[in-house]
């Protein structure tokens, strides 16, 4: 990973967790709270250096979060509780960031402006890494998708695909078709418009049929979005 041992590596992932999974009653700062992504590099029971403070003031700035740094992170709403993790994750200068449904229970002018940001790392080199289930929401912040049903079903740049055919992949159906943009093999650069199939017979919850076309129909992505 990262080109050396996972040990080595994991001092150079940064990790976003979803909001609730941190203790937002702790009574701390926010540059506290931000520091705390630094004890893997400080050691426990030890107090953080200048060098420490100066990556975690670096990160503050980078998330618009100096004039709060004073403020108990109870106090905080939800976008800038969200924008506290990824300080806290910046603060070990991360070369991989992982991202846990990111945009989940903030504004569109937060997620508008961690997406600004998002795209900035990228341009410095940070490979960025995010889940979620807004398939939309992805498409627009990520220059490639990859769907996972069970198992990877959906891989290649996020403008191959169309509304229609992401719509239809979250609701069931399989992009079946030869082209980067379906994972499935051909040559670089080449995204046909792939095939909508529709998987099972009967119309269980699982698969079957839409409106009424017989097991193995290939649908339209319009019709399978109507």
């Amino acid at each position: 990973m990262l080109g050396s041992t996972a040990r080595t590596a994991r001092a150079r992932i940064g990790y976003v967790p979803q909001k609730h999974q941190f203790q937002w009653d702790f009574p701390i700062t926010v540059k506290d709270a931000v520091m705390t992504g630094r004890t893997r590099e400080i050691g426990w029971f030890r107090r953080p250096k200048t060098a420490d403070w100066v990556k975690v003031f670096h990160a503050l700035e980078r998330t618009d979060l100096m004039p709060l740094k004073d403020r108990p992170i109870g106090e905080l709403s939800g976008g800038q509780r969200q924008r506290v993790l990824l300080a806290r994750a910046l603060a070990v200068e991360p070369a991989l960031l992982l991202l846990d449904e990111p945009f989940t229970g903030v504004d569109a002018p937060t997620q508008s402006a961690l997406t600004g940001l998002y795209r900035q790392l990228a341009g410095e080199g940070v490979t960025i890494l995010m889940s979620t289930h807004d398939i939309v929401a992805a498409q627009e912040s990520c220059s490639r998708l990859c769907g996972v049903r069970g198992s990877l079903s959906l891989d290649g740049k996020a403008e191959d695909f169309s509304p229609h055919q992401l719509y239809a992949w979250v609701h069931g159906h399989e992009l079946e078709g030869e082209g980067e943009s379906t994972g499935k093999g051909g040559s670089a650069g080449t995204s046909p418009s792939p095939k909508i199939g529709v998987p099972g017979a009967g119309g269980d919850s699982t698969g079957g049929t839409r409106q009424g076309h017989p097991a193995g129909h290939r649908v339209t992505p319009q019709e399978a979005a109507a």
